[in-house]
């Protein structure tokens, strides 16, 4: 075996290993400017954004997750989403009470709630076509 498979064959593992332990960004401090609350332009939601500090995932640990609640803070949604907290991030609401995520780690979502009062997330892909993204997320995109 030559030394660059060698090197090839211990470095590997051992860096799937290490992202594994370290998941979404060991060296924040917990607790810090969380948890974050943003009301709807039409004060019909709440979005409260948290840190997840739950090491039973340890592939989550210390990345975002949220919560959409109704004005009586009924939870409506919950979603863990694997953005880390190391990087750079926003969230947002557009006109249309659309929830928008943008990542630096793992890219731009938005969630929309259906007819059923269910919220599902669609990956926003840069198009003319709408919906386009609310001004904090579109100056996160221009970066």
């Amino acid at each position: 075996m030559n030394r660059l498979k060698q090197t090839r064959t211990v470095w590997v593992p051992l860096t799937a290993l290490l992202l594994t332990i370290v998941g979404c960004g060991e060296g924040v401090k917990p607790g810090g400017n969380f948890p974050q609350v943003i009301h709807s332009p039409d004060e019909q939601f709440v979005l409260v954004i948290d840190l997840n500090q739950s090491k039973s995932d340890l592939t989550k640990y210390l990345c975002l997750k949220f919560t959409i609640q109704d004005a009586d803070e009924n939870v409506l949604f919950q979603e863990q989403t694997g953005a880390s907290t190391t990087m750079r991030w926003k969230m947002a609401w557009d006109e249309d009470s659309r929830v928008w995520l943008y990542s630096s780690d793992i890219g731009t979502y938005y969630w929309e709630q259906q007819a059923e009062g269910i919220w599902d997330r669609f990956t926003y892909v840069e198009l003319d076509s709408p919906p386009h993204p609310p001004a904090a997320i579109a100056a996160e995109l221009e970066k």
